[in-house]
Order: structure tokens, then sequence, then C-alpha cells
């Protein structure tokens, strides 16, 4: 995934997700990337915390706006 796909309808590249502890943060995703074009399907599959539900999480969160900028 070096250039954008304009026949995407999601792509992302290089997410990075991680919990604030009370020293740092702790990584949950690293470095994800995927890309869905039109009429496709995807299947995100791995064991059991393996960050399957907190990259989809962050793939709707970072939809959401308020005042201009994403929350999460």
């Amino acid at each position: 995934m070096n250039s954008p796909n304009h026949n995407s309808i999601l792509e992302i590249t290089g997410l990075n997700v991680g919990f604030q502890n009370d020293a740092s943060i702790a990584p949950a995703v690293e470095n994800v990337s995927l890309s869905v074009e039109r009429g496709e399907v995807l299947a995100v599959v791995g064991e059991s915390g393996s960050g399957k539900s907190i990259t989809a999480m962050s793939v709707l969160v970072s939809r959401v706006r308020l005042s201009g900028r994403a929350v999460m």
C-alpha cells in the first residue's frame, strides 16, 4: 500500500493504538495497514487479545467528530 487506491472505500496505513497507564503507554495495535475496495468483504481473524476489536473500534471512533477533531 505505497500509494492511495482511489477505488478503496476504507484504507488504513500504519494504525497504532495504545492505552495510557500510570507510567507509560501500553501498545495494543502496532502498524496495522489494510484496504477494502468496493464490493469486497474483509474478515479480521486472530487469537483472543490480538487487537481485532481495538482495530475495528479505532476505525469507527475515528469517524466520529466533535468540534472538528477526532474523538478517541
